[in-house]
């Protein structure tokens, strides 16, 4: 088996329809893939599975307890018998060309690949990916120094080396940004080279009045501090490696620090303040470097509502 595609689902069959509709529509052998979806004890998926698997591999595990999405993965990960691993988070959908345009990379050297992130207002499957009304997209080179102040690519935009073999599993213990803890730990701990590949993109999706994994932050400052204490902890895990980065770093704090000001007024924060903070922070670590006045400004003005 070449590859594995891990996909957490809870309570959300119809999404996961769709999903695993995306993978169908990959321009890959079938034959040398196989998909583990991990229903994380919510809703049964049986049937949404059985009709997959028409076209695909599928097995179907479900958990007795909710576990979250680091148990979910680390479930499909102890059985996933591909060389290489790609995630699928159930309300995202994979581009035909993601594990074609990915493979040669992991084939010629790279351990981990990731690709843009379009991020849609509209709901789009494998087929109509393309036809997405994309409202932003998140298509940062790789940069370590970025990565060790905060995550810039989301699980479904990665193909990996299969982390079982080299020990990595997720961190059960950190109830949000255990991905970024965990492509830190494949980055620095297992020496993983990461690799961006700009010519495929992901969707994922962010409908206004549909509930998102931003959705809680934009709205709610216990939610946001939730957020805040894993950056710390997976900062003290992960102490930064340059100086630059040490420096660009302590602009993170001051992103919580106005977002809770916003929050307790009763301003809510608009959906997209996270992907433009990556931009602000993309570009205080480049050359020439921002001053300190200018990156605050513009953290500042990420939050603002657009």
């Amino acid at each position: 088996m070449l590859v594995s595609v891990i996909i957490p689902t809870y309570n959300r069959p119809e999404r996961l329809a769709v999903a695993l509709q995306s993978v169908q529509t990959l321009d890959f052998d079938h034959q040398q893939l196989e998909v583990i979806v991990v229903n994380d004890n919510g809703a049964p998926v049986d049937d949404v599975v059985e009709a997959a698997g028409r076209a695909l591999n599928v097995r179907l595990v479900n958990q007795s307890v909710q576990g979250g999405p680091s148990a979910a993965r680390n479930a499909a990960l102890e059985i996933a018998r591909g060389e290489y691993v790609a995630f699928l988070d159930d309300d995202d959908v994979f581009s035909p060309q993601h594990l074609s345009g990915t493979l040669p990379l992991l084939q010629s050297g790279a351990d981990m690949v990731y690709v843009d992130i379009n991020i849609a207002r509209t709901r789009v499957t494998g087929t109509t990916i393309d036809d997405a009304e994309v409202l932003v997209r998140v298509n940062f080179p790789y940069d370590r120094g970025l990565l060790e102040i905060t995550n810039h690519f989301a699980p479904s935009a990665v193909v990996c080396r299969s982390p079982r073999a080299a020990g990595a599993f997720f961190d059960t213990a950190i109830p949000v940004e255990e991905d970024w803890d965990f492509f830190l730990s494949l980055a620095r701990t297992h020496g993983y080279r990461v690799v961006h590949q700009p010519k495929v993109a992901i969707a994922l999706h962010r409908i206004p009045g549909v509930e998102s994994l931003t959705t809680p932050t934009s709205d709610d400052a216990a939610a946001m501090k939730v957020y805040e204490d894993c950056w710390h902890l997976i900062c003290e895990r992960y102490p930064a490696t340059t100086e630059r980065t040490r420096q660009v770093r302590r602009f993170m704090p001051l992103l919580y620090e106005t977002a809770y000001a916003k929050l307790n007024a009763g301003v809510s924060l608009d959906h997209h303040y996270y992907e433009r903070t990556l931009q602000v922070l993309y570009r205080a670590l480049g050359d020439p470097q921002p001053s300190p006045e200018q990156v605050e400004d513009e953290v500042r003005a990420a939050l603002e509502v657009h």
